[in-house]
């Protein structure tokens, strides 16, 4: 797999992942957040998180498509992964096991992997 068939992967995975989250916080975040889901307040801050991972998969994968720089949205992403694993180890004693890691191996590794190729993006066009 070469960068542009990974920043392809990426930016559906993080469209589909941000779209589960608008269309069913509380289910999709169950494992993150555990049954603090139920609140109202949470599922409109998730559908946030969700409509900004929708926008950011979004954009990768237009700009791919029309030949566009991507390296910008790459380094968003990679911004936006690496700050919901540092929240989530904010939270880490307060969450459930399981949200622990569901929320920040995932989120760290997203930063490191857009992170790479938003590097390589600026030494070439992806």
């Amino acid at each position: 797999m070469d960068d542009r068939d990974l920043t392809v992967l990426v930016g559906a995975g993080l469209s589909g992942l941000g779209a589960g989250f608008v269309a069913a916080p509380a289910l999709v975040g169950r494992v993150w957040l555990g049954e603090e889901v139920r609140h109202t307040g949470v599922q409109v801050a998730l559908r946030g998180l969700g409509a900004r991972d929708l926008a950011l998969g979004l954009g990768i994968l237009m700009a791919h498509r029309r030949g566009a720089p991507v390296r910008g949205w790459l380094e968003a992403t990679a911004l936006a992964a690496a700050a919901d694993a540092a929240t989530t180890l904010l939270a880490w004693h307060r969450l459930p096991w399981g949200g622990r890691l569901a929320g920040t191996l995932p989120s760290a590794a997203s930063a490191a992997v857009t992170a790479s190729l938003a590097w390589r993006a600026g030494r070439r066009q992806v």
